[in-house]
């Protein structure tokens, strides 16, 4: 019965906005942006739902649109910049998932779309004195890498396939690939947020599946 009203209005904010207004239901949440700024006030408590990283973690980045090309610039609070992703023209970032053999999250700097890749190296550093780091060429630095950082070419480096495996399970799921905020504060918090959600709904996958193996990803089941 709900799934067919749900269909009327599944656009931007329409999921929401039908459950409040027909069901009555989370009739406590406060408005939209007022909830984002609360959300954001309270990102630090996201840190603790971080993984540990272990001895081979994987990095890898994706690009997020935040704006049509046409639209850059009309405001200040605007952190996105003009770049290029699979060869179309696009306002916006790219983030760095971190994550250990688990598949768990470890961390996700990001940069604006019109930095290099090997921008993050930097912010690998925190890593260094606990991990090894499994990056692909994009990483590639003129100056050197880092010592805890290799760089895998093609086809090789199979340890960086459960990187792959969170980075679908994140596209299919949480809808990454754009944003709709685009100040600084709600892009940090919507990138915490979405982190502490994949970790913990991989913490209630093997509970319920005891019998699957421990580097078994899947968060399929939580989706709405």
């Amino acid at each position: 019965m709900l799934h067919s009203h749900f269909r009327l209005d599944l656009t931007k904010y329409g999921f929401i906005l039908t459950i409040q207004l027909k069901y009555g239901l989370f009739g406590g949440l406060p408005e939209r942006t007022a909830l984002a700024r609360q959300l954001g006030d309270q990102q630090a408590h996201t840190d603790c739902l971080l993984a540990q990283p272990s001895v081979l973690n994987g990095a890898d980045n994706d690009p997020i649109e935040l704006l049509f090309p046409l639209r850059e610039g009309p405001t200040q609070q605007q952190v996105g910049k003009k770049g290029t992703d699979k060869g179309h023209w696009t306002v916006g970032l790219q983030r760095c998932w971190i994550s250990n053999p688990l598949g768990q999250l470890c961390g996700w700097p990001w940069d604006p779309l019109n930095c290099p890749d090997n921008t993050f190296l930097d912010l690998f550093e925190v890593y260094q004195q606990q991990a090894l780091l499994l990056a692909d060429v994009a990483f590639r630095c003129a100056h050197g890498l880092p010592d805890k950082v290799k760089v895998c070419k093609k086809d090789t480096c199979n340890d960086r396939m459960a990187l792959e495996t969170t980075f679908s399970l994140l596209t299919v799921v949480t809808h990454p690939k754009q944003m709709y905020h685009p100040a600084e504060a709600y892009i940090g918090a919507q990138l915490a947020y979405t982190a502490a959600m994949f970790n913990m709904c991989l913490d209630l996958f093997h509970p319920v599946h005891p019998d699957a193996s421990p580097f078994k990803v899947s968060i399929a089941q939580f989706s709405l």
